[in-house]
């Protein structure tokens, strides 16, 4: 009979733990988006999204409705792409949960003039309240457009309708 080595042993138990734990925090265990009865949890907004954002009427210098593609990271982590044109970067930001099935996002990116100077850094905080079935949501953002020297040029707030990507 040949010896146990606990050490390997442990460490193994560890990272089957893991492996399940990551899991069962990936995606519910009934299949759903949003768990038990598609209530809404921490991994119901965790996956890509296509977003439609429609500023708010009666704001000057507001733009036009817009898309954005957005992926809210299993850590709490957000990546997010635009039609906003050449002269933005992509946004990166956190996001976490609510009570009530709601999530708090946060994205940050930059602007850029012709000339490729940075005029701006703009900023979006975002509530959002994921459908039951997890596959779409409605949120409401203010986005801040802030100069390099820290001064809030303008602000525009929007309702946004997103809709799950790839299920």
């Amino acid at each position: 009979m040949k010896a146990v080595n606990w050490r390997w042993a442990a460490a193994g138990a560890i990272l089957a733990g893991a492996a399940a734990t990551s899991t069962a925090l990936a995606w519910p265990a009934d299949g759903s988006p949003g768990g038990a009865g598609g209530h809404a949890s921490h991994a119901a907004l965790a996956g890509t999204w296509q977003v439609t954002v429609e500023p708010d009427a009666g704001q000057p210098g507001s733009p036009p409705p817009f898309q954005s593609l957005l992926e809210y990271t299993g850590g709490g982590g957000t990546i997010e792409e635009t039609t906003r044109g050449a002269t933005l970067t992509g946004g990166l930001g956190t996001w976490h949960s609510l009570p009530n099935g709601q999530f708090a996002v946060f994205v940050q990116k930059y602007r850029f003039d012709a000339t490729g100077a940075w005029v701006a850094t703009i900023k979006i905080y975002e509530t959002e309240k994921v459908s039951r079935d997890g596959r779409s949501y409605v949120g409401h953002a203010t986005t801040k457009f802030v100069s390099p020297t820290g001064v809030v040029q303008s602000t525009f707030t929007s309702t946004t309708h997103g809709t799950r990507v790839g299920t």
